[in-house]
Formats: C-alpha cells, sequence, structure tokens
C-alpha cells in the first residue's frame, strides 16, 4: 500500500512538472485576451491594394522566419467599424494616413477600448512549437516552414468581445494544402460582410472627421428614404478646399441604411467640377436630385438618380444641363440626357466630366 501511494505521488509529481499546452491551444481567458490586444500593437499594418481586399487592413507580411514570440506565426485582419479608419474614406480624403508607417502608429496608439470600438478582428495563429521539428517533420526545406503535424488556431473579436473561432488540423503533409483552402474559406465568410460597410452613429460625426482631415469641407448634408425602404440613408456633398491641390474636386457620399447605425457606404469622387454651384439636393418619390444653379449664373445643370432594386445600387437616371444665356453668339440651350444617352451608370462611377462631349455635340447641333 506504501509503494502503490508513493508510485501515485511520484506520478502527481511528474504531471505537476508537464509544460502547459502552448497559448493557441488553450481556452479563452482575461489574460489571453490582454495578450491579443498585446499582439495587435506589436505588428505593422498595410492597407491592401488588391481589388476586393480594400476594406480592411492586414499585418505585413515578414520574413518567413519572423514568428511572433507569444503566438507564432500570425495573420491579422483588421476590420474597420467606423469612420474614424475606414479605407473607403482614407483614400478619397487622407491618404497620407495609409501609409504603412502612419496606419501602425496610428493603430499602436490606441487603447484595448479603442481597438475594440473601432474595429472587428480576425487572428489566425500557428503555435512557434510547429515550427522547431520536436515534434514533426518539415514540409519543405524552406527557411520558415511549419512541420507536421500542427494546428492552426483562429481568434475573433466582434464588438469587444474576444472568441475562439476554427481550429485546422493537419496530420499529414497532404492535407496542408486543404488545410489552407478552409482556412481561407473560412476567413472570406468572416470578413465579406464588412465590405462597402460603415457603423455611424450620428452623420454629423461622419461629416466632421473628414473636415477635420483637412482637405475638404462639408456644403450639404441631406438625408432621406433614398431606396424607399423604410430607413433613413445620407447624402453628404464635400468640396476641396481652396489652396488643396487646385480646388476643382467635388466628391458625393452615400449612406444607405442597412440596420441601427449601420450603413452601406457608396463614394462618388468625381462627382462634379467645383466651378458648377449646388444649389440644393432633392429627393422626391424614390428619385433624388443634385440641382446646380446661382443667382446670374449662366448654367444650370440637374443629376437625377434612381435605386435599382435588380442591381441593389443607385443609378443615373437623368443628366439636364441648361445655358440660360441670351447672347447671340451663345444663346439658350438645353439638353436632356437619359439612360438611352447613357446606358447603366452606377452611383459610385459617376463623373460630371465624362458627360462634356456629348453634352457640346447637342449643343452645337452636331447630334440630336
Amino acid at each position: 500500500m506504501k509503494r502503490l501511494s508513493l508510485i501515485l505521488l511520484a506520478l502527481w509529481f511528474f504531471a505537476c512538472k508537464q509544460a502547459p499546452p502552448p497559448i493557441t491551444e488553450q481556452p479563452m481567458s482575461p489574460e489571453i485576451e490582454t495578450k491579443l490586444y498585446e499582439l495587435l500593437k506589436r505588428v505593422p499594418y498595410t492597407s491592401n491594394e488588391y481589388p476586393g481586399l480594400e476594406f480592411f487592413y492586414s499585418n505585413v507580411a515578414d520574413i518567413p522566419t519572423h514568428l511572433d514570440p507569444v503566438f507564432g506565426k500570425v495573420d491579422i485582419s483588421l476590420l474597420p467599424k467606423t469612420a474614424a479608419f475606414n479605407p473607403y474614406l482614407l483614400e478619397y480624403f487622407s491618404d497620407d494616413l495609409l501609409l504603412s508607417e502612419n496606419l501602425t502608429q496610428a493603430i499602436h496608439k490606441l487603447s484595448p477600448k479603442e481597438i475594440a470600438r473601432y474595429f472587428d478582428v480576425y487572428i489566425s495563429a500557428i503555435d512557434n512549437q510547429y515550427f522547431t521539428g520536436e515534434k514533426g517533420k518539415k514540409m519543405n526545406d524552406e527557411e520558415g516552414a511549419v512541420c507536421v503535424p500542427f494546428k492552426q488556431v483562429t481568434y475573433l473579436l466582434k464588438d469587444g468581445v474576444w472568441s475562439k473561432g476554427a481550429t485546422f488540423s493537419a496530420t499529414k503533409e497532404e492535407e496542408a494544402a486543404t488545410l489552407m483552402d478552409n482556412q481561407i474559406s473560412y476567413r472570406k465568410g468572416i470578413i465579406a460582410p464588412y465590405e462597402n460597410v460603415c457603423q455611424v452613429d450620428n452623420p454629423n460625426e461622419l461629416s466632421e472627421r473628414i473636415v477635420s482631415l483637412g482637405a475638404y469641407d462639408l456644403e450639404q448634408l441631406h438625408s432621406c428614404d433614398l431606396n424607399e425602404d423604410g430607413q433613413e440613408d445620407y447624402l453628404f456633398s464635400f468640396a476641396e478646399r481652396e489652396g488643396v491641390a487646385e480646388a476643382h474636386r467635388r466628391v458625393v457620399i452615400l449612406l444607405s441604411g442597412e440596420e441601427l447605425y449601420k450603413y452601406r457606404l457608396l463614394i462618388a469622387p468625381n462627382f462634379s467640377r467645383m466651378v458648377y454651384p449646388l444649389h440644393q439636393i432633392v429627393c422626391k418619390g424614390g428619385y433624388f436630385t443634385f440641382e446646380f444653379k446661382k443667382d446670374k449664373f449662366v448654367v444650370e445643370e440637374y443629376i437625377t438618380f434612381k435605386y435599382n432594386k435588380y442591381a441593389n445600387n443607385f443609378l443615373l437616371h437623368r443628366l439636364g444641363c441648361i445655358n440660360l444665356s441670351m447672347d447671340k453668339e451663345n444663346p439658350y440651350r438645353e439638353v436632356q440626357l437619359t439612360t438611352k444617352d447613357f446606358g447603366e451608370v452606377f452611383f459610385e462611377y459617376f463623373g460630371e466630366e465624362a458627360f462634356d462631349e456629348i453634352i457640346d455635340r447637342r449643343w452645337s447641333g452636331e447630334e440630336e
């Protein structure tokens, strides 16, 4: 009996001395949450330039041998929620912040509370132990190659709450490619809902954020139900400040309400020239029109859009241009262009200058 007790005691001591599981295979805890926030403030970030990937930020791809000291090989996607770090807004209103060194510095200055406010986060991690070769065989001879078997775990920060996502395992080399495909598919499903979406608690805060970036001033802010879905939508017109570049550009933003404080974000970066003064924005019967006119200004222009439920987007409906001059050399003329003239033009791709040629031809009588 005494001998059995000694054996059990020895086994207990042995178990106590066993190393704890790697951090990536431990359940979530306040300590791990703290380490995840520390990880986010430890890596450099970059904006994505590939089409369809511009809506989030990634950690900079480093040399293959570089592993995070705590979590190993990590891939991070920061998914902006608010206007503060929205890459679409920054692209058109402050591209300096999108430079990797500026972006990294700005994110590293954020507190955990601010990170949770501005971003949701997706992280995949392969623990350091799977790169040492002690527990498996390297998949290839390249530096930084992972060894099999290995596990890839994911962490999610959603609305300020950390959780563990899916875990992917490969027990042999042939399974690694399938693991990668499954992980990429899983990641796409997580990040896709953030494309062209912005959380806006107060529309005035959005305009104040853009004005604070220093290149544009708010001309007009107009609200109405643009697509007649019962949700409030917003139109913002911003004019480039004098002395900034050539101060010739007007940018229009459309926020289409999807749910409480969540909007689809559409930006028309080259909407119109500032030479035409914006008088007002009018919404009526499912149409919304930008009216450009001013006392003693000899040209009036009217640009009308309408929501198309089949395209699930806002399309150009009509463009009218009127020359009010009564001079003999420059008499009164009017041009009205419809979809028969320009086809399908989405709101975010509209640029008034693109219609100059056809308007000039109509005015000159070269084209009826």
